[in-house]
């Protein structure tokens, strides 16, 4: 039986590949080849979107991410969002998708951490077929 695939996306950081959006702009072929490197995201049993909620721009990030994994056909891949960095910006109120689960993390400070790591192992179960894990 196989195991859970669990993707990672991390501002435009989609399963460990590091390209921000700005650097394929303009570029011929690089947007395409890009993409092409990602549609294997489109395979993931739960995507986990972490957004660096200190960063000002983190709605225009989290947005143009979703405006990706659509384009790549991983749209529809289950997804938790996780806001990192909440220590930094204490004012932070996350934005709602759907009924997509969040988490308001602090990588630096651990806290948070536990919450999430729960619902990534109840997904995780859930998608290979456990019904307790223990």
């Amino acid at each position: 039986e196989e195991e859970p695939l669990v993707g990672v996306v991390i501002g435009h950081r989609i399963d460990q590949l590091a390209v921000p959006a700005e650097i394929l702009q303009g570029v011929p072929d690089a947007d395409s080849a890009f993409k092409s490197t990602l549609e294997e995201v489109a395979l993931a049993d739960l995507l986990i979107e972490v957004i660096d909620c200190s960063d000002p721009a983190w709605e225009q990030s989290a947005a143009q991410t979703r405006e990706v994994l659509i384009e790549i056909g991983a749209g529809d891949v289950p997804y938790l969002l996780v806001y990192n960095k909440v220590d930094i910006n204490t004012d932070f109120q996350p934005i709602r998708r759907d009924n997509t689960p969040s988490f308001l993390i602090s990588a630096t400070r651990k806290t948070g951490i536990s919450a999430l790591q729960a619902e990534i192992v109840a997904r995780s179960s859930a998608a290979a077929g456990f019904s307790n894990i223990s």
